[in-house]
Order: C-alpha cells, then sequence, then structure tokens
C-alpha cells in the first residue's frame, strides 16, 4: 500500500476541520434564523347563515393584519407558517390533529383565530369563563377554548395569543364533550420595561416580538353573544372588524401593548352593539405577559 505524502495528510486534516467548523456555523445561523410565527386560523365559511360574513372576516383578518404583521417581522428575520383551515377543512378532527402535531422552537410565536359557532355548556361562570367551540352541529364533539389555549401553551413557544370569535351564551344540553374543560388561572399582569423601547423598531412587530407569556381572548363575556353588521370592510363580526382596524390605522409612534389593545377594541365593541342591538357584547380576556429584548432588525431585508 502507497504511503501518503504527511504534507498530503495535513492538508486533509485542515481541511476535515474546516469542513467541520463550516457546518457548526451553518447549523447556529440556521439556528438563530429559525424562528416563526405560527398563524392557526379556523374559519367557518360554510355557515348557512353567516358564512359569506365569515368569508369576508378571513379576508379581511389575512389582508388587513396576518400579511401585514408577517411582512413587519421579516424585517426581524421571523418566517411564518400559516395553517388556514375553513370550508371542508373546518371540523373537529382537523383541529385536533393540528394543535397535535404542532412544532415549536422556545422563540415562536402562535397565534390561534377561531371564527365559528360558540357555546357554554355550563352556565357556572364562575368556574367556566371561556366557551366551547363548534365544528359542527354534535356539542359532543366542541372543543373547550380553555383546552385549546393550554395545548397551545404546552407547546413552549415564546409568545401564545388564543382568540376566539363565537357566542359565549349558555346552552342548556345534556351529556358530556369528549374534551373537557381545562381550568386557566384568571391573570391580568403584564410587566413593562420602559429600558427596552427602541424608536426604531416597528409599533407592529413590536406587538409580537417584543413579548413574552401568553394571551387569551373571546369575542364576548360569559352569557353574551357575538354580533356581525354592515362595516366600511364590508359585512364581518364586530371583533375581527375592530382587531383589523385597530392594527390598519397604527403608525410609528404608537405604542401598542396589548392590554390597551384590547382594552380599546372592547370598549367600541360595547358601545356599538349597545347603540344598535341593545344587547352589549363586551370581550372577555386574560393574560400573562413580560417586556423583553426586540430581536435586530435586519436591514438587508
Amino acid at each position: 500500500m502507497k504511503k501518503k505524502n504527511p504534507l498530503t495528510q495535513l492538508i486533509l486534516r485542515s481541511c476535515t476541520r474546516r469542513f467541520f467548523a463550516l457546518t457548526l456555523l451553518s447549523f447556529i445561523a440556521f439556528s438563530v434564523n429559525a424562528r416563526t410565527i405560527h398563524w392557526i386560523t379556523f374559519i367557518n365559511t360554510d355557515d348557512p347563515h353567516v358564512g359569506s360574513m365569515d368569508q369576508n372576516a378571513r379576508k379581511t383578518l389575512y389582508g388587513s393584519l396576518i400579511d401585514v404583521v408577517n411582512s413587519e417581522t421579516s424585517q426581524y428575520n421571523y418566517d411564518c407558517i400559516i395553517y388556514d383551515y375553513y370550508s371542508g377543512s373546518f371540523n373537529p378532527i382537523e383541529c385536533k390533529t393540528c394543535l397535535d402535531n404542532l412544532n415549536c422552537d422556545t422563540t415562536d410565536i402562535i397565534v390561534f383565530y377561531f371564527i365559528g359557532h360558540g357555546m357554554r355548556l355550563s352556565d357556572d361562570n364562575a368556574h367556566s369563563k371561556y366557551p366551547h367551540l363548534f365544528f359542527d352541529n354534535r356539542y359532543e364533539n366542541s372543543i373547550p377554548l380553555s383546552w385549546i389555549h393550554q395545548t397551545l401553551k404546552n407547546k413552549g413557544a415564546r409568545l401564545t395569543l388564543t382568540f376566539a370569535v363565537c357566542d359565549n351564551s349558555y346552552l342548556g344540553v345534556d351529556g358530556k364533550p369528549i374534551i373537557e374543560d381545562v381550568p386557566l388561572p384568571i391573570v391580568n399582569r403584564i410587566q413593562n420595561d420602559s429600558s427596552l423601547e427602541e424608536h426604531d423598531n416597528s409599533s407592529l412587530a413590536k406587538a409580537f416580538l417584543g413579548y413574552k407569556g401568553d394571551m387569551i381572548v373571546c369575542s364576548a363575556s360569559p352569557g353574551q353573544h357575538t354580533w356581525g353588521m354592515q362595516t366600511d370592510l364590508g359585512p364581518m363580526d364586530l371583533f375581527t372588524y375592530s382587531l383589523a382596524s385597530y392594527f390598519g390605522n397604527i403608525n410609528s409612534d404608537n405604542v401598542m401593548l396589548w392590554p390597551d389593545i384590547i382594552e380599546s377594541i372592547s370598549s367600541q365593541i360595547t358601545d356599538a352593539t349597545k347603540s344598535s342591538f341593545n344587547s352589549v357584547q363586551t370581550p372577555a380576556y386574560d393574560y400573562s405577559l413580560d417586556q423583553i429584548q426586540m430581536p435586530k432588525r435586519d436591514n438587508n431585508r
């Protein structure tokens, strides 16, 4: 067997070390940049009564909020994955499967948004603040909003936001759904740090990238209905309209805090329903949020 030249062996060892170093650096770079916003939407666009309103709400939600947020957060090296369920894919099996199969990193963000029917299966408002979400006409297939929120929190993402646009009124039925309510703590806590304010950051991006924790929101409080009406963006539910309008009217000088956003929307919806329907609708919500350092903006994007 021919013996290798010592110089050749040295070159080979140097190339091998360089290869592994480059591989490691590539892996580290991928890990740093592999930050994702997961958008999960379940929208009942085929409902015989409000399906056309839900179709327009879906269009508005994506065009005025989701697409805009993705554009802003991409400047901070955040990618997005969209899980869009509507029409034939709007069913409880798809919802449970989606949540079961969702994988997240600790730097990721999860936003779940439901538009459809919801009902309370208990008149115990003190221990059951949030409704069950209905994907079909069988109450046993309904999924508690609390279970969805807790399941998403367990994925370990940095920020989890759960929204449900539906009724929260009591439905008197006998029987028991397959998935039971999950007790959630009643918390309204936000920790802000003014030293982390950076005026060169997008205020819209900051609402998603500048906080960690979780928030759960239902468009109506226990015992209330969720209303829709004709708007300047077309017919849709008032909650989606108010949320999309709020984000559409912000500018770089706005300081966006989720409690302020939800309180502003809540006040607007309460006033609108009181005057138009003589039936008050006030969103219910809980949150536990901490302000964190924003990631660096990528000026090359």
